[in-house]
């Protein structure tokens, strides 16, 4: 649990995680496994779910609204568990608020940078989330080659358990370099 630096108390605001749905779920429960005794707020948007397959202003809109809840809730930091969401609102996020946001664009494809041994990585998404190009533009960051396709429809109940471990993996990594501080300090 992060300490406030004002008061050297452990920070106890809740981490704010929003997803177009439930798919977020994954993100949340990796949260809750990586920081156990950290509160949480899950936003889970299933009346305009899917966002996939709507445009990026609207996605954006979504997000703003939803983020600005949580803040108003006190929020210590944002999670971002949709790629959608990631792909067109973080930048605008991370720029409105004082708090940490954090996407799972760059996580995943850093996950997936540092297991790949051809230096190419498969990234199958909603069509939005593509055809926004932030997979593309991360990895090339990276130094990883992208090869994107999209999907339409949404991800079986099955994944969800497959991708917690990916997703833990991922959140370590970007609270530790998004706060500054190993994630267990959180």
């Amino acid at each position: 649990m992060p300490v406030d630096a004002r008061s050297a108390r452990p920070d106890a605001r809740p981490i704010g995680v929003f997803d177009s749905g439930l798919g977020g779920l994954t993100v949340l429960r990796a949260l809750i496994d990586l920081l156990p005794t950290s509160p949480t707020i899950y936003f889970g948007d299933t009346g305009r779910f899917p966002y996939g397959s709507k445009p990026a202003d609207e996605v954006l809109k979504y997000s703003l609204e939803i983020s600005d809840v949580l803040v108003d809730r006190g929020v210590k930091m944002l999670v971002i568990g949709c790629n959608s969401a990631t792909s067109v609102a973080l930048d605008a996020l991370s720029t409105r608020y004082e708090i940490p946001v954090i996407g799972v664009v760059e996580p995943g494809v850093r996950a997936a940078a540092a297991v790949t041994e051809t230096g190419r990585v498969g990234v199958i998404g909603t069509v939005g989330t593509i055809a926004s190009g932030a997979y593309q533009r991360v990895a090339r960051l990276e130094g990883v080659e992208t090869r994107a396709r999209p999907v339409r429809g949404s991800w079986s109940s099955s994944n969800l358990a497959t991708s917690i471990p990916i997703r833990s993996t991922c959140l370590r990594n970007a609270c530790s370099n998004r706060c500054g501080a190993p994630a267990s300090t959180l």
